[in-house]
């Protein structure tokens, strides 16, 4: 290990920065650059590049599609919707990160103002499933 720590810790860095060379310098080093990690670079690419943008982001729905397994066309509508609308649009980035985090780490956090159409119950009491995200987002995208 340098004295900058651990290559991960440097492409973390990196990101903060915003800085593409030093982004992409930092991944290089990497085995692989995670689905999440991944999406904060697309979130660069919009910034600094954005004529590379739409590129990165297909991208990374298809990885999205082949990483997650059992990804439905539900999902992959509110993944577009949301690059689409990253820039105008707050909640796009984070139904970007909904969609790609695990379910066993999800939290209560966002979730909570989810209710149930009929009972008005919170939709995070048994855990909120991703194509219940998904449906909604494109209900509103519509």
């Amino acid at each position: 290990m340098t004295s900058q720590g651990s290559a991960y810790a440097r492409f973390r860095r990196a990101l903060k920065t915003g800085n593409l060379t030093l982004i992409r310098n930092a991944a290089a080093e990497l085995p692989r650059v995670e689905l999440g990690d991944a999406l904060e670079v697309c979130v660069a690419i919009r910034q600094a590049e954005p004529e590379r943008f739409e590129r990165a982001a297909l991208r990374w729905l298809a990885r999205f599609c082949v990483e997650r397994g059992g990804v439905t066309l539900a999902q992959v509508q509110a993944a577009a919707w949301a690059f689409d609308n990253i820039t105008d649009e707050p909640a796009a980035l984070e139904t970007l990160q909904r969609l790609w985090a695990p379910r066993r780490n999800w939290s209560g956090t966002g979730h909570a103002q989810l209710r149930h159409r009929r009972t008005g119950e919170l939709g995070m009491r048994h855990g909120i499933s991703t194509v219940a995200i998904a449906t909604t987002v494109v209900r509103w995208a519509m």
